[in-house]
């Protein structure tokens, strides 16, 4: 095996794939975060209570009121009380968002899921590659691993990538 460095394209494309799924996994966290999954029914409530006018229920077969929020919700909704507010199709509260997840923004949670997970695969397979080029009998790529890092610091490198490959793959 050779040195990426002797293959300035394969390590251009590398570069440029895991830059994409880095930004779409900022994106879409982004976005997730700054979506608000509240029920719209309560919005238009809210409008309609501002002007004076009455909320007529649309949802005769299954009325639901949440107390909390102390308003006509949709069936599937549910309240947050991490977030007090109302969830259209809650699916549950993200601590790392922030948010929760529903309706309004489950395909933005989903996408930055998949995103993060290739980033995740990507870079275990780039650390299992350096594993292999660090281990591979290839004269001048080992001196050149070997001038570049001293013994001691070349066995702590091997041992943290070996960890973060066990930690990556233990999630």
């Amino acid at each position: 095996m050779t040195s990426l460095a002797d293959r300035p394209v394969v390590l251009g494309v590398c570069s440029a794939i895991y830059g994409i799924f880095a930004t779409l996994s900022i994106y879409y966290g982004y976005k997730g975060t700054h979506t608000d999954p509240t029920d719209p029914i309560i919005y238009v409530q809210r409008k309609l209570k501002a002007e004076g006018k009455a909320y007529i229920n649309n949802y005769e077969e299954n009325p639901h009121e949440c107390q909390p929020c102390k308003a006509n919700v949709s069936t599937l909704a549910k309240h947050c009380s991490i977030c007090n507010r109302c969830v259209n199709n809650f699916d549950h509260h993200c601590k790392w968002l922030n948010n929760c997840v529903g309706t309004e923004n489950y395909t933005d949670f989903l996408c930055l899921v998949v995103s993060i997970w290739l980033c995740t695969v990507l870079h275990t397979a780039t650390d299992i590659t350096m594993l292999v080029a660090f281990y591979t009998p290839v004269q001048h790529v080992a001196d050149a691993h070997i001038r570049l890092y001293c013994k001691t610091l070349y066995t702590e490198f091997t041992i943290f990538l070996i960890h973060q490959v066990l930690l990556i793959l233990m999630d």
